[in-house]
């Protein structure tokens, strides 16, 4: 069906085509144009090239699919050992910070008072919380 799109069969019919008003192709025509069909081992070296392409599109896929799995599973990790703290653990280390609290280890008078409003907890001197840029550039500059 490809080669009734080529320039030469388009030709053919062009200068073939019949009519006044509307010009058409008659059956006779069809017949009787020449259509070109490759070879048999021509075929089958087609055949065989497309079933190497396809191969290459299967393993393509099954990689792409082993890929995704195995950056879910990163993803998963990095999570945990972010929330683990195991990030900055020689940040702490070098700063002799503490490690971060886990949930629940805070008392539970502390938290409630907290969450009334109760500003006296911690003596008052709560420092507001840093910006994500500006917790960003205070380590920056503690590894330095």
């Amino acid at each position: 069906m490809y080669q009734f799109e080529s320039p030469r069969i388009a030709s053919y019919f062009k200068n073939s085509a019949r009519g006044t008003a509307q010009k058409g192709v008659y059956l006779k025509t069809l017949g009787n144009t020449d259509i070109w069909i490759p070879s048999l081992n021509e075929q089958h070296r087609i055949v065989t090239k497309i079933e190497e392409l396809f191969s290459e599109l299967d393993k393509g896929i099954e990689n792409l699919k082993t890929a995704q799995v195995q950056l879910k599973v990163c993803r998963q990790a990095l999570l945990k050992h972010a929330f683990e703290g195991k990030f900055t653990a020689q940040w702490r280390a070098r700063s002799g910070t503490s490690p971060p609290r886990r949930r629940g280890s805070q008392p539970l008078n502390d938290m409630d008072s907290r969450l009334r409003g109760n500003d006296e907890v911690g003596g008052g001197n709560d420092k507001p919380l840093e910006t994500a840029d500006t917790l960003l550039k205070r380590i920056q500059q503690e590894r330095v």
